[in-house]
């Protein structure tokens, strides 16, 4: 992917529901009750594990769920990446990223995704379900540098794997999949114009605990959030794009608080924790100094910095 923010090809929106044989997949529409298969400990509490950027792994009495971590380190862009050795463990389903129920994608951008990566794990991994957006599957099949040569035969063993909801925005759909109950939602990135990346947003339960997982919105339609009634919902733990908090200045030196943003996240979705992800390199010193105002706001905010670091909730 050779920018960020870039459209690697064309393709119709579709999609794909096709169940693996050792996974159990079900769907149904927003609003609609979903009959669990499978009962979760909900006494364990939940464990979070943080990977790099908006990567984290989420785990809870024998069920995990693995989110934007298949991702590779960019000359373009000043993310933080997981490190070779951890990306190869985590591929190879070595423990603690061994038996992993669901992978969560939500976007296509090359700080969420790498096609190659999620390849890897997939075929590593064949209990695996991978729940994504239309465009990452695309890539997945079209543009894995690993696999260009030989797309067709290697995609073909994994695409039973990915699940693809088809969404148009604001909208939501639920679905059960490996025995873990998802909602997952349509959000904006930003401007259609700039970012027009189809963006998913997860909301599940694990432990006890209900999560949040929406590394990409950034509070510019705060309506998605209404709509969702995410404010109603009870969420504990809200994993969100810092921005929602910090808005930059120029080259950073000017930062401060995002009080529009922040009474959103109060008002809107209004989670017990807010976890502040996507932190690229040039803003850490900003969020790390504004962090104390943050917390004052938002009480209990949460910021993951050092790989493998682990809280449980």
């Amino acid at each position: 992917m050779s920018n960020r923010h870039s459209n690697r090809g064309p393709f119709a929106l579709f999609i794909i529901l096709a169940v693996p044989i050792m996974a159990t997949v079900r769907c149904a529409t927003a609003g609609a009750q979903v009959a669990a298969t499978a009962t979760m400990t909900q006494s364990s509490g939940l464990t979070v594990t943080y990977i790099a950027h908006c990567g984290f792994l989420f785990s809870s009495g024998g069920q995990k769920i693995l989110t934007d971590a298949l991702i590779e380190p960019s000359k373009e862009w000043p993310y933080t990446a997981p490190s070779p050795d951890l990306l190869k463990k985590i591929e190879r389903g070595e423990p603690p990223f061994d038996h992993i129920n669901v992978v969560l994608i939500s976007h296509a951008h090359v700080d969420h995704f790498s096609p190659a990566s999620s390849v890897r794990f997939l075929l590593n991994n064949p209990r695996t379900v991978l729940v994504t957006t239309p465009e990452v599957r695309w890539f997945m099949e079209h543009d894995s540098p690993d696999f260009r040569n030989i797309e067709s035969q290697e995609f073909k063993k994994i695409q039973s794997q990915v699940v693809v909801p088809d969404l148009d925005w604001k909208q939501s759909t639920t679905l059960e999949v490996n025995g873990i109950k998802l909602e997952i939602a349509r959000l904006k990135h930003g401007d259609d114009g700039q970012w027009r990346s189809i963006v998913y947003a997860a909301l599940f339960e694990l432990g006890g605990k209900k999560v949040l997982f929406a590394p990409a919105t950034l509070g510019y339609f705060p309506e998605e959030y209404t709509a969702l009634g995410y404010a109603k919902r009870g969420i504990d733990l809200a994993f969100l794009n810092f921005n929602l908090t910090i808005q930059p200045g120029p080259g950073w030196s000017g930062a401060a608080l995002n009080t529009a943003g922040i009474q959103t996240v109060r008002n809107l979705i209004a989670p017990k924790v807010m976890v502040l992800m996507h932190v690229e390199e040039p803003a850490k010193a900003s969020v790390e100094k504004l962090l104390p105002e943050v917390e004052k706001q938002l009480p209990g905010t949460i910021w993951f910095q050092h790989e493998l670091e682990s809280r449980t909730f």
